[in-house]
This record gives C-alpha cells, structure tokens and sequence, in this order.
C-alpha cells in the first residue's frame, strides 16, 4: 500500500532500463518528487491515475527521461512553486 507516500524525489532516478507501471502509486500526499524519473532514459508509462494536491515540488522530475511521452495535463500543480 502506497498511501504514505509524502516524498518520492529520486525514486526512480538513475533507473536507465525502468519501464514499469506505477499507476498503482497513490500519490495523493506527495509533497515532493523531484528527480522522481530523472535519467529514467526509457520510462514511457502513463500517469493518468495520478493526482497530487498537495506537491510542492516538481523540479526536474523528467529531466533526460527522454522516452517519456504522456499527457500530464490532469495532474494538480495548484501547490507547485518549483517545476
């Protein structure tokens, strides 16, 4: 269970091979994830069922995730003050 989640920075960072869903992440209490994909070279993973009132901090959470390419459109960023 992911409920607990309040930082999630650098979680994947580094990952270079790491395509695996993580839909399944509740992400509803994040406060940061920065770096959270960073050098994830060929993560490609939808995160429609992502939202996140309540993160502060999003800086260089795709930095050279160069595959990635998915709508994050629906995802809050009310709370960001770092992107």
């Amino acid at each position: 269970m992911t409920t607990a989640l309040t930082d999630t920075s650098q979680m994947f960072n580094d990952a270079v091979l790491f395509n695996q869903p993580v839909s399944h992440l509740k992400m509803n209490s994040v406060i940061t994830c920065a770096g959270m994909f960073r050098n994830a070279k060929v993560f490609d993973q939808p995160l429609t069922s992502w939202t996140m009132p309540l993160c502060t901090t999003m800086a260089n959470m795709f930095d050279n995730a160069w595959v990635f390419n998915q709508p994050v459109t629906h995802i809050q960023t009310n709370s960001c003050a770092d992107m």
